[in-house]
């Protein structure tokens, strides 16, 4: 008798404490969900942020979680408890027990992508809502280079494929990227009104303000230390960053691009070893 009792009473605690383990995992992956939410708009607005990681901790049954925000850091922690109660080991005289859980999610300079557009634009400060210019006309440019870059090849197809859709290929900080030599007035008329028409229909797509990374006039490009190189040459490339995209403006071999710099968070990855900031991030979970 007292051994069937020893062994009801193990394989009371294995099942409540197997039951414990899946709902810390459950517990763990609604933390996990709510920092990542969150932190997708700690840069910009740190009430918004703390809102995003409340709604997605309440879709995903966490109730009154713990939310700190370091803006500093661009970072956000979410901790999380429940209490689980057992079911068989009651009979030995214990209810339940509370699991606990945390999850911090943190944004940083994006270091390597897939996705950017094939236009280059020099290492500066750059102030959110400005206009810069991501393709001169020939008056501005320089030795032959107008600002378009020669991913994945050469050639006016190759580059106005990248400019529509973004180049597939991965780019990382420290790479060094070919120029593309020549106007290209021609493919970046095309592509350039191939992503203005994607977006005709989306009404918060029509200003910066509003525009969100899935918008194809938000545009995210390489920025290179110098564009003052002599024919098809190397360049390196240093951030990353994202503008809005404004027209193409002027006729013929006299076009030129104009964007508008932005603050997002984009789906490439940062290391450690700390990048400049440039206003495009990534983000991912720290803990």
């Amino acid at each position: 008798m007292f051994a069937m009792t020893m062994l009801l009473g193990m394989t009371a605690i294995v099942v409540d404490l197997g039951y414990m383990m899946v709902e810390k995992q459950k517990l763990g992956d609604a933390v996990d969900a709510a920092a990542l939410a969150g932190v997708q708009d700690v840069m910009s607005n740190s009430i918004l942020a703390e809102q995003v990681a409340n709604d997605y901790a309440d879709e995903n049954g966490l109730i009154n979680p713990s939310i700190v925000i370091d803006e500093g850091n661009h970072s956000i922690t979410v901790n999380g408890e429940k209490y689980v109660s057992f079911f068989f080991a009651k009979a030995f005289g214990m209810e339940g027990t509370m699991v606990h859980a945390t999850a911090i999610a943190q944004a940083k300079p994006v270091s390597a992508g897939r996705g950017f557009v094939p236009l280059a634009i020099e290492q500066q400060s750059f102030e959110y809502g400005s206009e810069y210019t991501l393709k001169y006309d020939p008056l501005d440019a320089t030795n032959g280079n107008f600002g378009p870059l020669a991913l994945g090849g050469t050639g006016a197809s190759t580059y106005r494929d990248n400019l529509e859709v973004g180049y597939n290929g991965t780019l990382t900080i420290g790479m060094t990227v070919p120029t593309e030599t020549g106007n290209m007035s021609g493919p970046t008329k095309t592509a350039i009104e191939y992503r203005l028409n994607m977006d005709a229909g989306s009404c918060k797509c029509q200003h910066y303000n509003t525009a969100t990374r899935d918008c194809n006039r938000v545009m995210f490009l390489p920025i290179i230390d110098s564009l003052d190189v002599n024919g098809r040459s190397g360049v390196v490339i240093v951030g990353f960053a994202a503008f809005y995209l404004e027209d193409v403006t002027g006729n013929g071999n006299e076009s030129f691009i104009k964007g508008r710099f932005l603050q997002l968070v984009y789906p490439g990855d940062w290391d450690a070893t700390g990048q400049s900031d440039y206003g495009a991030y990534a983000v991912k979970l720290v803990h």
